[in-house]
């Protein structure tokens, strides 16, 4: 057990404070405070995500795969798939350019579909994924706490023609 002292946030009108964490499991976090009569005890979740997810499959409805250095069609659909990296894991996926992101989508599933002529011929880009674990209410609507655990893929390049 350990405890760390959190001070109030008036900006963000809250406690917060990261804590390192030793393994998955639910942690116990009790607030005293002066403004309640009584502590608040949280019973909060948390998986560390430790696979990466690894793209598998990125090709055009042609077969022009991404993995081979193939160029893709801009006038096809883009079929993309990885691995997984947990139960429960939300997976933001994204193409961008060196300035700007072009795609973006979060899915639970492991795999989608970009539909033609969504990406432009001309121009290189960066292939992400970003795995999140999450426990409770980033909005603070539904619950008064979340836990997040992230891990990225590795950048895949590919061009559109």
């Amino acid at each position: 057990n350990r405890v760390k002292k959190l001070s109030f946030n008036h900006d963000e009108y809250c406690y917060n404070s990261p804590i390192p964490l030793a393994s998955d499991g639910t942690y116990t976090i009790r607030v005293d405070s002066q403004a309640a009569d009584e502590a608040v005890i949280l019973e909060v979740p948390h998986t560390i995500l430790n696979v990466k997810p690894v793209l598998t499959s990125f090709q055009d409805a042609d077969g022009n795969s991404v993995l081979s250095g193939k160029d893709l069609a801009s006038n096809s659909e883009f079929q993309t798939a990885w691995n997984s990296t947990g139960s429960g894991v939300v997976y933001q996926v994204s193409i961008k350019t060196a300035l700007r992101t072009i795609y973006s989508v979060s899915t639970e599933a492991c795999n989608i579909i970009i539909p033609a002529s969504t990406i432009p011929a001309g121009t290189n880009y960066y292939f992400d994924i970003v795995a999140q674990k999450i426990y409770g209410d980033p909005f603070f609507i539904t619950d008064n706490f979340y836990s997040v655990s992230v891990i990225r893929s590795a950048s895949v390049a590919f061009n559109v023609k």
